[in-house]
């Protein structure tokens, strides 16, 4: 089979496993779980789009492609304000969700590695640009209205991964330093995101009292919805989108994260979890879809992970217990030691436990039986050396650095194992740098401004 035939295989097996995962939405048999407030009693029924919204949302709207109606985001930001406002209140008020907007587009990006494997693939879904933006007001509007749980910490306003981060391994050193056995699991959710139940996050609005022109809107938008995969400019294929949220979306982030919230709350109200700290218990800890469950043995970890299983299941979800982890520490000629085969389990499968040799990811680090690993740092330099090997001007070259360069190693930085000597050390690598993409002698001021046009910096002249 030729490499070109092997690819366009790879992408037939995942439009067809898109099908099959969007195709039917599964019912959720449960009332909503919260006694929430009227809806009226939020906002006291249409609240219309004000202007002040709608330039609260243009502010920071990164460029992205446009949809199916081709209409850009150039487009939407250019266009008259009162215009948009006409729209969008009509929309609301109606709850009706035009047909140009029900329409969605997929293109399928390599995420790197052997393009003849179908898992090798991304779905990115691009849906309309003036649908965005509103989506972006609502979103606003949902995030005043709707308060998760503070276990939650992911697509919300604090440094998730880091707080994360910090309770895991809070836990992890709290245990050890009073001689517990303790137990904690990584669980996996098999695309989570695309398969979440529509009836579920209908339950999940009236749950949070959430108005009825806004729940009656979103659900609208999962009616008669369809999406288009492109391949190199190529339709390869057409999709009814009956479950899942949209990727890519303002919406979505907040929509799952009220479905998942619940488990959360219902961890802890069954007497799940674990002390972190001194005087203070968790039940465990979520961004977005990636859960860890703490317990203080084996038999509490294994309840709430049955708890978990059966939750997910009426969501529409599923755990992937290849993916998952456990970590269990329990005393052995009263020594705190990891169980080697602690025999937990999730959908009838056995969970693979942590050691020494096999950590499990977290977050982008690497979580051992001691805890977060320490993050490698010695690739700042390299990446650094190779920006200067490229054929940019200076300011093409700060920019790169500064948009792609830094918050990459932003990220690695966010883990309480940095010491003051590493963020030092980072510092005269990066000064260094500076000064010779400005041009400057080593023996010039550290500090340094630079001012550029976009356009330059993006490759103008």
């Amino acid at each position: 089979m030729s490499s070109s035939a092997a690819i366009q295989r790879a992408l037939n097996v995942n439009v067809k496993k898109f099908k099959q995962a969007r195709a039917v939405s599964p019912p959720d048999p449960e009332e909503p779980s919260r006694s929430a407030p009227p809806t009226s009693a939020v906002f006291g029924g249409f609240d219309a789009v004000t202007l002040e919204e709608l330039k609260t949302a243009k502010a920071r709207w990164p460029r992205s492609a446009p949809g199916m109606d081709g209409v850009t985001v150039g487009m939407v930001m250019a266009a008259p304000e009162e215009a948009l406002l006409t729209l969008y209140n009509m929309v609301l008020s109606t709850a009706y969700h035009p047909t140009e907007w029900r329409a969605m587009k997929i293109v399928m990006v390599p995420k790197g590695g052997n393009r003849e494997d179908p898992a090798n693939w991304r779905p990115i879904t691009i849906g309309s640009a003036l649908q965005r933006f509103l989506h972006r007001v609502l979103n606003n509007r949902l995030r005043r209205i709707v308060h998760l749980n503070n276990d939650q910490r992911g697509f919300v306003q604090v440094d998730g991964t880091l707080a994360n981060t910090l309770i895991l391994q809070s836990f992890l050193d709290h245990s050890s330093a009073k001689r517990r056995q303790h137990a904690l699991a990584s669980l996996d959710l098999r695309k989570a995101f695309d398969s979440v139940s529509h009836h579920s996050i209908a339950r999940a609005l009236s749950s949070f009292g959430v108005p009825a022109y806004l729940a009656d809107y979103v659900r609208a938008t999962f009616r008669d919805a369809s999406t288009t995969v492109f391949v190199a400019g190529r339709v390869v294929g057409s999709v009814e989108v009956r479950r899942g949220v949209r990727q890519g979306n303002p919406l979505s982030p907040m929509l799952f994260n009220m479905v998942v919230d619940e488990l959360l709350d219902l961890l802890r109200a069954r007497g799940f979890g674990a002390e972190v700290a001194a005087g203070e218990q968790c039940p465990g800890m979520a961004f977005a879809d990636d859960f860890v469950l703490l317990a203080d043995n084996r038999q509490d970890l294994q309840g709430a992970l049955d708890v978990s299983e059966t939750f997910f299941q009426r969501r529409g979800m599923s755990l992937n217990p290849s993916k998952s982890r456990v970590l269990v520490k329990r005393k052995y000629g009263g020594v705190l030691l990891p169980d080697r085969d602690p025999g937990l389990r999730v959908c009838r499968s056995v969970i693979l436990a942590v050691d020494d040799m096999n950590p499990f990811k977290y977050l982008g680090f690497l979580v051992g039986t001691s805890g977060v690993t320490r993050p490698c740092l010695s690739n700042y330099p390299v990446w650094m050396s190779r920006l200067m090997t490229l054929p940019l001007k200076p300011l093409q070259r700060m920019n790169l650095l500064r948009t792609h360069l830094l918050p990459r190693l932003f990220h690695g930085l966010q883990n309480n194992k940095i010491s003051a000597a590493n963020l030092k050390s980072i510092d005269r690598v990066t000064r260094h740098y500076v000064k010779r993409i400005a041009h400057n002698r080593a023996s010039c001021r550290h500090t340094l401004h630079v001012s550029f046009p976009d356009s330059e910096a993006a490759g103008g002249g």
